[in-house]
């Protein structure tokens, strides 16, 4: 019994030596095509972004005059920053909140 163990827990370790290619590079085109999902999906925000804006000035000329349109190069410029700023602190007061709530630290 004892040689099966050790026999066993042998065969574990060189399973967890050996790299794993097909899972690599399975993995590896997930999260390349996440990534140009992602920047078309920020082009397609851009462009959706001044095309909306374009045709609420020309449709209603007074929105003009009451209020001044931010360029969507300015926007996203200041946005994309922000946005990942929050939500990188949300998640980590979540963790740290269930971290304190689970383990009773």
């Amino acid at each position: 019994l004892e040689l099966k163990i050790k026999k066993f827990i042998n065969d574990t370790l060189e399973d967890f030596k050996k790299p794993d290619f097909d899972r690599y590079i399975y993995f590896k085109n997930i999260f390349e095509s996440m990534g140009y999902y992602v920047h078309a999906f920020r082009l397609s925000l851009y462009y959706l972004y001044d095309m909306v804006i374009n045709y609420v000035a020309g449709r209603f000329s007074i929105l003009k005059t009451l209020f001044a349109f931010v360029p969507a190069g300015t926007l996203f410029k200041t946005l994309a920053p922000v946005s990942i700023l929050i939500g990188l602190g949300i998640g980590f007061f979540g963790s740290w909140l269930t971290t304190k709530k689970h383990l009773k630290v």
